[in-house]
């Protein structure tokens, strides 16, 4: 699952102590940190013989375009120093103001506490199935996680071949809904998209899971599930498959 998030709310999260492997770092840093990567995606197309002939030269300055036969350097690195090249009152102020994330691992987690918080937007935000809340709100009383997430993952199913009149089951009947979808020409192709990544991972890795395992679910991750679950029945049940009228 991939999840898009502004800087400044990785930032926030962060100063929450929510999120971990995020620091907070200048304007100037955040664009030498760019440019280290971009040497590093330079250098790791070049062949060996290409690297030698480079001697000590940066990498950097082999970008450029062609404009009729012609090579136009970029000046990437050179625009870069310029931009920065201030005075020291001013060098001062650019190192004050941290306001740009930096990624010093390999990747983002979420902390305890953040984890922690996930499991509450989920627990105040939940939705269930009305055909089915009563029996799932008691379910969820007794802390009976996974017996949630299999109704809700049967639910699902089970309203997608209704929707259907389908008998497939699975990624066929995923692909069948998706299908669907797009013949009705009332959504994004975007959203469609959306959808079928978060039907597919819902299939392969939470229904099939809990259909064929007895697991014990620690809150934070039940909850986070459940609501994924219960969202996605919602979003089945609510969805338009008539063909829009285009006449």
């Amino acid at each position: 699952m991939y999840v898009a998030l502004w800087h400044e709310d990785l930032l926030a999260a962060a100063d929450a102590g929510f999120l971990a492997g995020v620091e907070r770092i200048s304007e100037r840093d955040y664009e030498e940190r760019r440019l280290d990567s971009l040497r590093a995606d330079v250098t790791g197309s070049l062949t060996e013989e290409a690297i030698r002939r480079l001697d000590d030269r940066d990498p950097l300055d082999l970008l450029g375009y062609i404009v009729d036969g012609k090579f136009i350097p970029s000046r990437v690195r050179e625009r870069h120093e310029e931009r920065f090249a201030l005075e020291e009152d001013e060098d001062d102020w650019w190192e004050r103001s941290r306001e740009f994330p930096g990624f010093p691992g390999s990747g983002l987690r979420l902390t305890t506490s953040g984890w922690d918080r996930v499991g509450e937007i989920w627990t105040e935000e939940l939705i269930l199935p009305s055909l089915r809340e009563d029996r799932l709100r008691l379910l969820l009383g007794h802390r009976y996680y996974d017996t949630v997430l299999r109704e809700l993952c049967v639910m699902l199913e089970a309203t997608m071949k209704d929707r259907l009149g389908s008998r497939r089951i699975g990624w066929k009947l995923v692909e069948e809904f998706v299908e669907r979808l797009r013949e009705s020409r009332n959504y994004r192709e975007s959203w469609i998209r959306t959808m079928r990544t978060e039907l597919r991972t819902m299939f392969a890795f939470v229904r099939n899971e809990f259909a064929h395992n007895v697991l014990d679910l620690e809150p934070r991750r039940a909850m986070a599930n459940i609501g994924r679950a219960a969202d996605l029945v919602g979003m089945v049940v609510g969805v338009s498959l008539d063909p829009q009228d285009r006449s």
